[in-house]
C-alpha cells in the first residue's frame, strides 16, 4: 500500500476517485500496479515526474553491510534454508547490490518472503524490498524456474505470517542477531 500511495500517483487518481471501492475494482487495480510501469505522460506534473523517475533509479535494498555483515547474513540464510542449494558470500553480497549474475533458488517462497521481510521490519533494508526482488530479478520461485515478482512474495508473506510455525520464529530470530550485531 505505501508504494501505491507514494509511486503510483496514477493508480491513485484513477481508483480512489469514488467513495467506495469494490473487492474486483482493488484486484483490478492491484494487478495494473504490479504489471505496469508509471506513464510518462505531459498530464502529470513536474514534480510526480521527477519523483517518479527518482524512485526508478533506486531498484535497490538501499543498505550497505560490510563483509563481517555479509558473512553473518549468508550464514543466517543458510542455516534457515532459504536457498537451494545453500549460497557463498560472494552470492548474498551480489543479490543485495542487486548484480547477480543468476538468480538464486528459493527452497521456500514463504520463508524468503518472510526474511526479507524481518529485515524491512528492522530497517535493515528498504520497505521496497518486494518492488526490488521483483524488478531486479533475484530470486527464482521453488515450485518452478520462474522469477518471483512482487505480487508472488506479497502473497507468500501473507502466507507465512498466518502460518505461525516454529521456522518463522526461527527466521525472526537469525533477523533480531543480524540487527543486534550490526548496531556494534
Amino acid at each position: 500500500m505505501e508504494e501505491l500511495l507514494t509511486i503510483r500517483k496514477d493508480l491513485v487518481q484513477k481508483y480512489f476517485i469514488k467513495k467506495k471501492m469494490s473487492d474486483s475494482e482493488y484486484s483490478i487495480m492491484h494487478q495494473e500496479f504490479n504489471t505496469t510501469q508509471l506513464p510518462f505522460s505531459s498530464d502529470l506534473s513536474n514534480t510526480a515526474c521527477s519523483f517518479s523517475t527518482s524512485i526508478s533509479c533506486k531498484s535497490d535494498f538501499q543498505c550497505s553491510f560490510n563483509s563481517k555483515q555479509i558473512k553473518l547474513i549468508t550464514h543466517s540464510v543458510n542455516e534457515v534454508h532459504l536457498f537451494s542449494p545453500d549460497v557463498s558470500e560472494v552470492q548474498v553480497k551480489a543479490l543485495f547490490a542487486c548484480c547477480l549474475e543468476y538468480p538464486l533458488k528459493s527452497a521456500c517462497n514463504r520463508r524468503v518472503a518472510f526474511f526479507f521481510d524481518a529485515l524491512c521490519e528492522h530497517k535493515l533494508i528498504s520497505t521496497r524490498w518486494q518492488h526490488t526482488i521483483d524488478k531486479n530479478g533475484l530470486i527464482l520461485s521453488s515450485a518452478k524456474n520462474v522469477l518471483l515478482n512482487s505480487s508472488k512474495l506479497s502473497t507468500a508473506l501473507n502466507e507465512a505470517k498466518q502460518n505461525g510455525g516454529c521456522v518463522y520464529k526461527s527466521i525472526e530470530l537469525k533477523v533480531l542477531e543480524i540487527a543486534r550485531r550490526l548496531i556494534i
